[in-house]
């Protein structure tokens, strides 16, 4: 494994400037962090600032502010969805800070949807209680916009768009800076502190809701670094995604099922309170199964998920984008069944933290889906990942404002030898084409096996290249990543919330409750806790 992408005896001669805290990702979580830290930020964003996986999310942000609803009841039904591997310390942090973090959004001039004077509460999959606080369909993109204006107002928080995050560099086994590679050319950002808000890995499959560029980055340049990752196998697949041939496929929020929608099969037959009590308001990893059980059952790739019994002026008013966007394919959800399939959507894996979302690796810290919090375990509840985000990214910037550190200068290490000028033999479409087909919705040991033998010879091949484009790093961050997700997945001889192995159906508390985490020391090193 490589330390650095870039040869460190270039990286002497490029232009550098100083920042107290660096901040890759301008999602919900790298946007709140900046608003709720006091002191000087650098935001940087692979395109766009106001572009992100958070804009995507349609259903909404879950708290426990509802009538006969608390956050023990919520912090239950996250430990259910969890299959067992959340972390209820975390899980604790999550549910009692939802609130705090909701009125801090309010206050930011977030417009939730109200009825009758008091906020909209909608339910979702495997929520007990109706709590989730949504901007119509569209509530992701309405606090982005939100949170980008807010931030564009302070003199203290800088963005620096364009621009990817090559490499975090690292002294004595601390964060001492950051390379980064822009349209302006490659830049050192001296900085003790940098924050990986990065986003997850679900697009490294296909069919995926996530936008290309989802490829985890974040978390093989902290691997790189000697941090920490764990649960990488665990890769959620949402259950209704519109059908259809466009990249990134559309989703069908969650709350459409919360409001009445069900599931059909080919016959026009509901088939959900078959597989589970909750029907379709089961956990993800449980419908998405199912879904996938029903289609190997009739010979088919999808099924139909039925909006008529919600009342259309209801569907009208709470679900205006997913309407125009059937329709636009020539769907009228108020009055057919829509086409629907399992795609893969939220990564529940990342770079393990503690509830203040420190690393393993001083001056690193990661916030929102790069993170692994332990508050998913194997299988996210639904609308807790926005409040992740919040509520964890809060945390950090009152933590890290509590101890302000002198900007560090880096040296740089010798150079990597003998790197070969040729281009890769593979492109990221093939990575996620072999990843979605061995490592999908549902998997198997042989399929691994074929998924990880040429995962293998991909990576040996590129250690070797010398890399100079983003496409570059970002392909070598992907085939590192996919390596370990594939390593984790054949070694979890079991099936447990998102990840489900067809020749091991049962669920294995005795050896199996326990996470598999990856460091990088000079070689792998596996650890099961």
């Amino acid at each position: 494994m490589r330390r650095y992408l870039i040869p460190p005896s270039k990286m002497r001669d490029f232009p550098r400037i100083k920042t107290e805290v660096l901040v890759a990702g301008t999602g919900i979580a790298g946007l709140f962090f900046a608003l709720n830290f006091e002191g000087e930020v650098l935001l940087i964003s692979k395109g766009r600032a106001f572009v992100s996986n958070s804009s995507l999310a349609q259903g909404g942000v879950a708290c426990a502010i509802g009538p006969g609803d608390s956050p023990y009841l919520h912090l239950q039904d996250t430990l259910r969805a969890g299959a067992g591997l959340s972390s209820e310390e975390a899980a604790w942090v999550l549910v009692r800070e939802a609130g705090a973090a909701i009125k801090g959004l309010v206050k930011m001039g977030v417009n939730f949807d109200r009825e009758g004077g008091h906020l909209s509460l909608n339910r979702e999959g495997s929520h007990s209680a109706r709590r989730v606080l949504h901007v119509r369909d569209r509530t992701g993109d309405e606090i982005i916009k939100t949170l980008y204006e807010k931030a564009l107002s302070f003199e203290r928080i800088k963005f620096l768009e364009n621009n990817y995050l090559v490499d975090v560099l690292t002294e004595n086994g601390a964060v001492v800076g950051a390379i980064l590679l822009g349209e302006g050319g490659p830049l050192v950002v001296e900085t003790g502190k940098v924050v990986l808000a990065t986003g997850g890995y679900a697009s490294l499959l296909t069919p995926s809701t996530n936008p290309e560029g989802t490829t985890g980055d974040g978390l093989s340049i902290a691997y790189r670094a000697g941090a920490e990752l764990c649960d990488l196998e665990f890769i959620q697949f949402h259950p209704t995604v519109l059908f259809h041939d466009e990249s990134p496929r559309f989703l069908i929020s969650e709350a459409v099922r919360g409001e009445g929608a069900v599931l059909l099969n080919h016959k026009g037959e509901r088939f959900m309170p078959s597989y589970h009590p909750l029907a379709e308001l089961a956990p993800r990893d449980i419908v998405s199964h199912s879904i996938f059980l029903e289609m190997q059952k009739e010979g088919v790739d999808h099924v139909f998920l039925d909006m008529r019994p919600i009342p259309p002026e209801t569907a009208q008013k709470r679900f205006p984008a997913i309407l125009e966007k059937c329709r636009s394919l020539g769907w009228d959800p108020l009055t057919q069944p829509i086409p629907v399939s399992p795609a893969a959507h939220y990564s529940m894996g990342g770079v393990s933290v503690d509830t203040w979302g420190f690393t393993s690796l001083p001056g690193l810290f990661a916030i929102g889906e790069a993170s692994c919090t332990g508050v998913h375990g194997a299988n996210r509840l639904a609308s807790n990942s926005l409040l992740e985000g919040l509520v964890f990214s809060r945390r950090l910037a009152q933590k890290l404002g509590e101890s302000r550190g002198k900007t560090p200068s880096p040296s740089f290490p010798e150079d990597i030898k003998g790197l070969v000028e040729e281009r890769p033999s593979f492109t990221l479409s093939d990575l996620r084409s072999l990843l979605g087909k061995g490592a999908g919705i549902v998997r198997n040991k042989e399929r691994l096996e074929d998924a990880f033998k040429q995962v293998s010879l991909w990576q040996e091949e590129i250690q070797k290249l010398s890399l100079s484009s983003v496409d570059d790093f970002q392909l070598f961050n992907s085939c590192s990543l996919a390596y370990l997700i594939l390593e984790a997945a054949l070694m979890r001889d079991e099936s447990r919330g998102a990840h489900q192995r067809s020749d091991f159906p049962k669920r294995d508390d005795v050896r199996w409750k326990k996470h598999i985490c990856f460091k990088w020391e000079g070689e792998e090193r596996m650890m099961v806790k």
